[in-house]
């Protein structure tokens, strides 16, 4: 229980509560501006891989909702410190991130999928629809999410009270094996799939980021229950893993942003409020105008709800 408090103790510290609130504030702002361009652009919603981003963002905007809530939890606990917690309580409050960090690496999972299919059948993947093939892959993601809940809350004892509120301590049974499978199962396939296209595609960002925030955070955990490492150091373990987690949530916008122009030059828009004047203008007359130079892109009418173009490496669209 001793070893536990510091663990508390670390996590109701003024800098950690902090760190987290700023955070969260990243990811679901971040996350928040990605969903809105992607959905307000009708030119970005004709893609069935910027649907997968937009589905990414909501995981991770889930993600940053979770920590907000702890971060909550926290302080109010930390007002009216209680003598004991339910497992129930403890489960909860943690239930929302559990779930958005499921739901956002088997997003990353289906984006590396999509990637693959693109490749290897890449007459076939632009004949999907934009709106039903995301669509579905999103509803699966949500089901299986929906069954790590359900893994979350299996062996709860609602009568038991325990003295500190983490899932690291002992005192919350079940999670464990099942996170442990799910995450190594998880890993192998998203590094699978996009080692096999890591020589066209050059998504080593996306892996990094990845292998980062998840799997170096997994790997240490994962180690710690092996060996059965002291429960203040799996609790620090798991705290490490929450700030990690969000911060991959909160990178977002700028792994994205950065890698692909079209989504960082519709996201600069939405920000400055431009956007809806662009595609006014383009749904008008099917031009847009290139930021320092006399040329214009245009199609014609007929062709106008899909992609018509691509930029060239340093065209600003005005």
């Amino acid at each position: 229980v001793i070893v536990l408090m510091i663990s508390q103790d670390i996590e109701n510290s003024n800098v950690f509560l902090l760190v987290r609130f700023l955070i969260a504030s990243l990811a679901v702002g971040g996350n928040a501006i990605i969903i809105l361009t992607i959905f307000r652009s009708s030119r970005l919603c004709t893609r069935a891989y910027n649907i997968l981003i937009a589905q990414l963002a909501v995981a991770d905007l889930i993600v940053g909702l979770g920590l907000l809530i702890r971060a909550i939890a926290t302080i109010i606990l930390k007002l009216n410190p209680p003598e004991n917690y339910t497992e129930l309580y403890c489960v909860s409050v943690a239930a929302i991130t559990v779930f958005g960090c499921q739901l956002s690496q088997l997003t990353v999972l289906l984006i590396a999928i999509d990637r693959l299919s693109a490749i290897k059948c890449p007459i076939d993947y632009k004949n999907k629809d934009p709106f039903w093939y995301p669509l579905r892959r999103f509803l699966f993601c949500i089901f299986l999410s929906c069954g790590g809940l359900g893994a979350l809350y299996l062996h709860i004892d609602i009568d038991n009270h325990i003295p500190v509120c983490t899932l690291g301590g002992k005192d919350i049974h079940g999670f464990a094996p099942y996170w442990i499978a799910f995450s190594l199962v998880v890993f192998v396939l998203i590094f699978a799939t996009y080692g096999y296209t890591l020589h066209l595609l050059h998504d080593t960002i996306v892996l990094i980021s990845y292998f980062i925030c998840y799997v170096c955070p997994f790997i240490s955990i994962f180690f710690g229950i092996v060996f059965e490492a002291p429960e203040m150091i799996l609790s620090i373990l798991v705290l490490i893993n929450g700030v990690t987690t969000g911060v991959n949530a909160a990178v977002n916008i700028l792994l994205y942003g950065w890698k692909y122009k079209e989504l960082r030059v519709a996201m600069i828009d939405f920000v400055r409020g431009e956007e809806r004047q662009r595609e006014l203008s383009y749904r008008t007359d099917g031009c847009l105008t290139i930021q320092n130079s006399s040329r214009r892109k245009c199609t014609p009418s007929s062709e106008r709800t899909a992609p018509a173009f691509e930029l060239a490496e340093g065209d600003v669209l005005l």
